[in-house]
């Protein structure tokens, strides 16, 4: 299908998100920049979420609705979501995460204005930080640092094609941007804070730490298959880094 010329289409997985997802459908709806779809795909959910989609979706018709009968993860969520979706550009965003008004026409204009296909933005977090976007990113900068929040990212698929998600349950849109930054190119970032990101409150810092290492770790030996001596060169990087950013008691 050639993809609708200025429509976003925005992704969203939604699984037992009752508490949030309004908030999320909300800060779409009051977007200034109108030509858009919203594709909730109801990743079976066991709590209020499905209600809150049906009336969302009976008061816009730019919001469509899948239902999953099974729990299937968020990258294969998404991917049934890209499989449908009808727009230029893909944008992302987590049931409880949120935008800012201006975010689809602010990031839009700096995409033609600069004829970039892959941007990100700056982003703040519910617990009052600030994630700043530099300016370019390249492949082997993102293969140890993650700085491109999913719910910030728009990407024109009539420049670089149909992509999918690789389909693991955690960790899978740092994959993509990297499958999407192999070739060389660049993803380009505008540091101006145009959404919120729910930071989870889960476990203990240094146990959520360890869980990303060790994602890390996966990452570098199965999903992009790198051989033992190029992920741990990769991983010193990563962990360098991390501390460096966090500190060691931290």
């Amino acid at each position: 299908m050639n993809p609708i010329k200025e429509m976003v289409s925005i992704v969203t997985p939604v699984y037992n998100a009752q508490a949030t997802l309004q908030t999320t459908i909300d800060s779409v709806l009051a977007q200034t920049y109108p030509n858009w779809e919203l594709i909730l795909v109801n990743d079976a959910s066991s709590d209020q979420s499905a209600q809150l989609l049906t009336q969302a979706a009976s008061k816009d018709k730019r919001i469509r609705v899948i239902t999953l009968k099974e729990n299937l993860g968020a990258a294969k969520a998404r991917n049934l979501a890209l499989d449908s979706a009808r727009g230029q550009y893909i944008a992302f965003l987590d049931s409880d995460d949120a935008w800012d008004t201006l975010k689809l026409e602010k990031q839009l204009k700096f995409m033609k204005d600069n004829q970039y296909s892959f941007t990100f933005t700056a982003y703040r977090t519910t617990k009052g930080r600030i994630v700043k976007a530099p300016s370019s990113v390249d492949y082997r900068h993102l293969l140890v640092n993650n700085v491109i929040g999913c719910l910030s990212v728009v990407i024109d698929r009539r420049e670089r094609g149909d992509f999918k998600m690789p389909e693991y349950r955690k960790g899978q849109d740092h994959l993509t941007w990297l499958s999407l930054l192999k070739n060389g190119t660049l993803a380009y970032g505008l540091n101006e804070v145009l959404g919120t990101y729910t930071e989870g409150n889960a476990g203990s810092l240094s146990g959520n730490k360890l869980k990303a290492a060790k994602r890390q770790w996966f990452n570098y030996r199965k999903a992009l298959g790198f051989g033992l001596f190029k992920s741990a060169y990769y991983f010193i990087q990563y962990a360098a880094l991390a501390l460096q950013k966090h500190g060691l008691n931290a």
